[in-house]
């Protein structure tokens, strides 16, 4: 969460340098698919979160949880910590790395599911 939260906290940083300036990086607004009023309803969005969850009382609890829990549906991690099951430092040791698996492209996604089912003795 705390890795979620200062790259979060960066992110909108960036965004704010971008809102002040005269004009923000087009490159950066392309990226996004946003335009600069886009840009400016974002920012606002997170920066009214992050001050509701700052303040005391009921009303501040509440809004601290609903931005943790946006926070972890950015699903951000500090890098080195992408693997599932927790088993990064093992793999380290042992000098292991998991591929990326890809869907094949459309034109021969018959033809090797017919390879995998005949390698698995399944040949319906």
């Amino acid at each position: 969460m705390e890795y979620a939260r200062k790259a979060t906290d960066l992110a909108l940083e960036h965004l704010k340098d971008q809102m002040a300036r005269e004009a923000p990086d087009q490159d950066l607004l392309d990226r996004l698919g946003w335009s600069p009023e886009d840009l400016q309803k974002f920012y606002r969005w997170w920066d009214q979160k992050k001050r509701t969850a700052g303040a005391p009382g009921t009303a501040g609890d509440g809004a601290k949880r609903e931005l943790d829990e946006a926070l972890r549906s950015l699903g951000l991690r500090p890098p080195g910590t992408e693997l599932k099951g927790g088993g990064l430092q093992a793999d380290r040791l042992r000098n292991l790395t998991e591929s990326r698996r890809l869907d094949p492209p459309p034109q021969w996604a018959e033809q090797i599911r017919a390879y995998t089912r005949a390698l698995s003795g399944r040949d319906d």
